[in-house]
């Protein structure tokens, strides 16, 4: 539960700090070009996203303690409406489980070593609220995930195995808005029910992504 928690507490965070932006005079931001957002036309847009993944990792039914990772993500998205967009995305994030062992005493049979590594591919919708200089969104999707997956069982020999898996995502964002499709925005994603079976070992992973993104139009 501690991860959902803390997926809530950082959308709670950016809709606060929505409301601050929309009630700001950003002068600079009235000058910006309109083009499309009156529903005029499907707008197409690329987004890149990067940042932190904070994950919930257990293995056969052990929470372990993956370090902070990093992700990044390409994406193709339209918005036929300015209530609703749709998006398919590549990415990778990965993470690790591996304790500073100078001494070379770690009992790997007891408390082996993880390394995951993860190529997303996903088709996620939104449901937005356009405001005059941010738009406020919630996400929701789903894809397929290549997962890649090493276990070091000493302190020199290591296991290597792979998966093709699917997973769940919702989340939410504010976008401060650049002009046209153009946007600056900071996301808040969940990834769910990602599950997998490698090397003997069962693998159950979530976690929050918690990213920024610059969207360009064309």
């Amino acid at each position: 539960m501690t991860g959902i928690f803390r997926t809530w507490v950082l959308l709670a965070a950016l809709l606060l700090l929505s409301a601050q932006a929309q009630a700001a005079d950003f002068d600079w931001m009235k000058a910006r070009d309109s083009a499309g957002q009156d529903g005029a036309g499907i707008q197409q847009y690329l987004t890149f996203k990067g940042g932190g993944f904070f994950p919930d990792v257990s293995v056969d039914g052990r929470s372990l303690d993956f370090d902070i990772g990093t992700g990044a993500e390409l994406g193709y998205g339209i918005r036929p409406l300015p209530y609703v967009a749709a998006e398919a995305t590549i990415g990778y994030y990965e993470t690790d489980y591996i304790k500073d062992d100078p001494l070379l005493t770690h009992d790997y049979a007891a408390d082996p070593f993880y390394s995951l590594s993860v190529v997303p591919m996903a088709l996620t919708a939104k449901a937005i609220v356009p405001l005059s200089y941010v738009d406020i969104y919630v996400l929701g999707g789903g894809g397929m995930q290549y997962l890649m997956a090493k276990k070091k069982i000493s302190a020199n020999q290591e296991l290597e195995d792979d998966d093709l898996t699917t997973a769940l995502y919702y989340g939410g964002g504010v976008a401060l808005k650049l002009g046209g499709a153009g946007s600056f925005a900071i996301e808040v994603k969940r990834i769910e029910q990602l599950k997998s079976t490698m090397m003997g070992s069962s693998f159950d992973i979530s976690g929050t992504f918690l990213y920024g993104s610059v969207t360009m139009g064309f």
